[in-house]
């Protein structure tokens, strides 16, 4: 059997010696433990993830299964947060919207994880020779969008635009990209104003939130733009005061990236941005020399879904945290081993 693929491998090697350096220098400072190894570990565990998951899915059978078994759970929570959306049940108050979980995770966890797996499908769907196989994807996608459309998350949107790009941007299939972001725009002109408007506006408390917890980010970050703070040190701007450490050491910071370059400066970014990088473009060069294969839909299916992911992460904790970042490595370790299946 093919050796299995490991783009960046040099990147993530690196960023682990480095994370590994950073975390015995927090213990010496005596940061608090648990703070410290909950982001160490979580931004490292989940990338080693892909090449266990990658290990296991030997067969193209165990890849089918193992979609098969993904999509069809989320089939299901995207029916709970439809019908807690409809029904107004357990949800976020918003005036008088309700922004619906499926009682599965946080608000924003609950639809990003929709999005993701709804561009899964959708890669699987726009490389199917079956029509009727297109349509039966194509109408799984819809229900689990509409799943995380209910969830009235902005960062949804911009994730799957983002993800819709890169189709667009493959060439090849860019007109049933065009096709999906032409629905997406109907879509969005069609909700409920109350709906649109929570999506589009920008002076909620919210936001007003976020943008505190941005500028905590950055002006940590560039206190020690080189190195970072260590694993554990996070801070709190507060304009006349200055950084003012937080209660549990960890870095709330709804940016994975700033969380990341607080703790570990521009070098950790580098690093860790580097290894994601070298792994979507790795997919794009395996597609140039199989563009045709059976599996060239998984593959394209993973990559945007790993895409929505990374995208979120910008606005969202996503790449440590570990009720979806487990989701992170086995997106990525599908990708891997569906490469490699082509090869054997």
């Amino acid at each position: 059997m093919p050796t299995i693929p490991f783009p960046g491998r040099v990147f993530l090697l690196l960023f682990t010696a480095y994370s590994t350096i950073l975390f015995v220098i927090s213990l010496i400072q005596r940061a608090p433990l648990q703070a410290a190894l909950l982001e160490f570990k979580g931004f490292l565990l989940y990338p080693f993830m892909a090449y266990i998951v990658a290990a296991g899915l030997r067969t193209v059978r165990l890849v089918r299964w193992s979609i098969g078994i993904v999509v069809f759970w989320y089939i299901y929570v995207a029916a709970q947060g439809i019908r807690q959306f409809v029904r107004g049940e357990q949800g976020i108050g918003w005036s008088d919207l309700f922004r619906a979980s499926g009682d599965y995770a946080p608000i924003n966890t609950y639809g990003i994880t929709l999005g993701a797996i709804c561009l899964l499908v959708v890669g699987i769907a726009v490389y199917s020779s079956d029509k009727r196989l297109k349509l039966i994807f194509g109408l799984i996608a819809t229900w689990l969008f509409l799943g995380s459309v209910v969830s009235v998350s902005r960062t949804v949107w911009i994730a799957c635009a983002s993800g819709m790009m890169v189709l667009l941007l493959s060439g090849k299939k860019a007109g049933y990209a065009i096709s999906v972001i032409l629905f997406g725009i109907v879509l969005f002109s069609s909700l409920p104003t109350q709906v649109s408007g929570r999506i589009d506006q920008f002076s909620d408390s919210s936001t007003e939130k976020r943008q505190f917890y941005f500028e905590s980010g950055l002006r940590s970050w560039e206190a020690r733009w080189l190195t970072g703070w260590s694993w554990g040190s996070a801070y709190w701007y507060y304009p006349g005061v200055g950084l003012v450490p937080t209660s549990d050491g960890v870095a709330w910071y709804h940016n994975d990236y700033l969380n990341l370059a607080a703790q570990t400066g521009v070098i950790g970014v580098a690093l860790y941005v580097g290894y994601w990088l070298q792994t979507l473009l790795a997919t794009n060069r395996w597609y140039k020399d199989h563009a045709d294969s059976p599996m060239s839909g998984y593959v394209r299916g993973a990559q945007l879904a790993l895409v929505v992911l990374l995208v979120s992460a910008g606005f969202e904790h996503v790449l440590w945290k570990p009720d979806i970042a487990g989701l992170v490595g086995w997106v990525c370790g599908l990708m891997l081993a569906c490469m490699r299946l082509h090869d054997d």
